[in-house]
Parts: C-alpha cells; sequence; structure tokens
C-alpha cells in the first residue's frame, strides 16, 4: 500500500489557485488527491525541486501536458519513499537534493563558525585596540579628568594635614622619580585619614594613600614599593585603559579610526568610577613588573612591595609586627579586595629580584619610619568610638 503525506496542489482551475489533500506514489507517478479530484504527475520526466521558505517544501512538476501542475508537501519522507529512492531516472535529483539539505544545514554553522572566530580575534585584538584608543587621549585631557576625580574624592575624604607626614611621603616619592623613565606626569601623593589599608592611582598623577596603609607598612621601602606600583598603573595608564575598555567594540574601533568622540563620552561619564577602580589581572602584572623596574632603577630594595604583600597577609591573620594597626585597620583590608593574587604575586616579585638582582646592596631611603608613624598617629583621627581626651 503507498504511503499518503499530506500538500498542496497549484493550478489555475482550482478554487485561488491551490488545494489541500493528500500525495501518493506508486511505481507510476505521484498523485494528488483533494475533495473535486485527482491529478497524476508521472515518473518518467517528473522534476523534483526544494523550495518554499528555507526550501522547507518538496516540489513535484512535470514538463508534460500537465506541466502548470505544481505539488508540494512539507514532509521530507517523501524523498525517502521506496517508490522514488529506487527509480534511477531520479536518483540524480534525490541526490542532488540530499547535497542541497546538507549544504543548508552546514552555511549556518559555518557563519556562526565565522562570527564566532571574529568575536574571538576581535577580544583578542581588544587590548591592542584599547592601547592605541588610549595613546589616541592626549595627557592633558587625562591630566584633567584626573584633577576632576582627586577633587571630587577630597571633598568627600579628610585628607591628614601634617608637614611632618608631607615630608615623609616626599622624601620617598622624591628617591621614587629617580627610576621613573616616563616624564609625562607629574606625580602627587596624598594622605587621607582613613583606616582602610589601601592606596589607589588616578589618570594624570595623583596617588591617593590612605593611613590605615601607612601604620601597616613596616619600612619606608614597603610603602614604596607600593608607590612604585601605583606609579605604574599611572604610566602605563591603566586607569584610562581600563574606562576605554568598558566601552562597546563598536565605540572602541570608532576611535581607531580617528573619531575619539564617543570615547571620551564614555570616559568622562564612568570617571568618578576611577577611585573605586579593580585592574584586570593584567594590568595588575604589567604595574608590578615596572614598579619592579622603577624600584630597581632608583637604588631601592624591590622587596619592598613583596614584604609589604606578606605585610597585608599577616594582618588579614592576625600575625606579624603590627601590634599598633587600629583594630578597625585589620577589618578594613581593601588592598587585598583591589590587589587579588598576593601569594602568586609575591613569589613573582621574588623571582625577578633573585633572577636580575641577587648580591646587590641597595641605598636606604633617609627615613626613620618608626618616628614618621608616631608622626602620623599624633596626626590622624582616632578610631570610631574612642572618646576625646
Amino acid at each position: 500500500m503507498a504511503n499518503t503525506y499530506q500538500g498542496w496542489a497549484f493550478h489555475e482551475s482550482l478554487d485561488g489557485g491551490k488545494a489541500h489533500g493528500t500525495i501518493s506514489v506508486d511505481r507510476t507517478g505521484v498523485t494528488f488527491r483533494w475533495d473535486a479530484g485527482s491529478v497524476e504527475l508521472p515518473l518518467n520526466g517528473l522534476r523534483i525541486a526544494l523550495g518554499g521558505a528555507a526550501n522547507r517544501l518538496v516540489f513535484f512538476r512535470h514538463p508534460s501536458s500537465v506541466e502548470s501542475w505544481s505539488v508540494c508537501t512539507s514532509d521530507r519522507g517523501i524523498l525517502k519513499d521506496r517508490e522514488l529512492a529506487t527509480k534511477p531516472m531520479l536518483q540524480r535529483q534525490l541526490s542532488a537534493i540530499g547535497s542541497t539539505r546538507r549544504l543548508a544545514i552546514l552555511i549556518p554553522v559555518l557563519m556562526l563558525a565565522v562570527i564566532a572566530g571574529l568575536l574571538l580575534l576581535a577580544y583578542s585584538v581588544r587590548g591592542a585596540f584599547v592601547r592605541v584608543v588610549a595613546d589616541r587621549i592626549p595627557v592633558e585631557w587625562e591630566e584633567k579628568l584626573g584633577d576632576t576625580v582627586f577633587r571630587q574624592y577630597a571633598g568627600e575624604h579628610r585628607p591628614v594635614d601634617s608637614e611632618e607626614i608631607d615630608q615623609g611621603m616626599t622624601i620617598i616619592l622624591n628617591r621614587l622619580r629617580e627610576g621613573v623613565d616616563d616624564a609625562r606626569f607629574e606625580f602627587q601623593v596624598h594622605v587621607f585619614d582613613d583606616p582602610d589599608v589601601n592606596a589607589f592611582a588616578l589618570p594624570g598623577g595623583h596617588v591617593v594613600v590612605n593611613s590605615g596603609l601607612l601604620l601597616a607598612a613596616d619600612s619606608p621601602e614597603e610603602v614604596a614599593g607600593v608607590l612604585a606600583h601605583e606609579m605604574a598603573h599611572v604610566t602605563q595608564r591603566h586607569g584610562l585603559r581600563q574606562l576605554i575598555g568598558a566601552a562597546g567594540l563598536y565605540v572602541v574601533v570608532q576611535a581607531v579610526l580617528g573619531d575619539v568622540s564617543g570615547i571620551l563620552a564614555v570616559i568622562a561619564q564612568q570617571g568618578p568610577m576611577l577611585a573605586v577602580l579593580k585592574y584586570s589581572r593584567d594590568h595588575e602584572r604589567e604595574a608590578d613588573r615596572k614598579a619592579f623596574d622603577y624600584l630597581v632603577a632608583a637604588d631601592i630594595d624591590p622587596l619592598g612591595l613583596a614584604r609589604f604583600f606578606e605585610e597585608v597577609r599577616g594582618l588579614a591573620d592576625g600575625n606579624g609586627p603590627l601590634g599598633d594597626v587600629p583594630d578597625k585597620a585589620r577589618e578594613s583590608l581593601t588592598f587585598l579586595s583591589t590587589h587579588p593574587d598576593t601569594g602568586e604575586r609575591v613569589e613573582r616579585i621574588r623571582a625577578l629580584a633573585a633572577a636580575e638582582t641577587t648580591g646587590r646592596e641597595w641605598r636606604p631611603i633617609g627615613l626613620q619610619y618608626g618616628r614618621f608613624q608616631s608622626t602620623f598617629q599624633k596626626t590622624a583621627r582616632e578610631p570610631e568610638g574612642t572618646p576625646d581626651p
């Protein structure tokens, strides 16, 4: 018994030019039956083709006296009907249809693969694009951005007003300037009365250091290591690059091609985020490497940065020579959250020192750090909850 398939026929003699019915295949032809009659398209000379939206329909036509008839079905099973598949005269057409179907499946897959490849390529070169865009931003514009963000930050936080502390930070900063090979930025260090163990840099050269960090450090070389790291964020323009990277790829590409108006708008809008910005791991590694170079060039022991990381980890564990650090500072280890992978970074810095500076003697920073901290503790605000004397 022949299989039947739901389908349609198209002919000018039909009501509205089409009719719904059933299609059957036997050894003589393809027959379409509907309520008002039937029509047969002989297998000899039969033409089979795909059509309709996305080639979902199978069409049968015949170049004979019934050539104006067209019969179709959405049931692809008809292509495997024994009466069609075993006819040598139709096998070539069925094979071509099979190839067309496979190609129809393959093309979207290939398109998806191409799109995925393009997205992967765009992601892989995004860092290069971002660097190119950052290079198009004038340093003067970057300085204005940093000045604006710093003024906003300073208006909401309490700076430490102490000539002794300013002098001590200047001593450390001046030594570091000897090793920084980038003259584009005029660095300024600002100390704020905040127990959080943290420091951050803004585009253009502002470096903010919290009182909690200065109390957690154990030597001027440790502070120098932190400052060198933050200065490296400035010279490598990491803050600017981070904001640019947050913009859409289209805006970044536009800037690469010369139109920086869109990227400047994005940066201006997101500028206030710079005070709480978390850098990528690649940026942190790059800053560590540059900080190491700056310290070595300034004849400062680069292991100061590694020791500070260890001091902070000791603070988190309640260990280390940090008994005079306020308890609130122990609970506010912002430096650990904004500078992750501390253990890995300590190992990397120590490995660099062992490979490049073994046996070298360093010139001490001329600052009596214990006295510096005592001055600071007298000047800084007492922890919350401490009654006034």
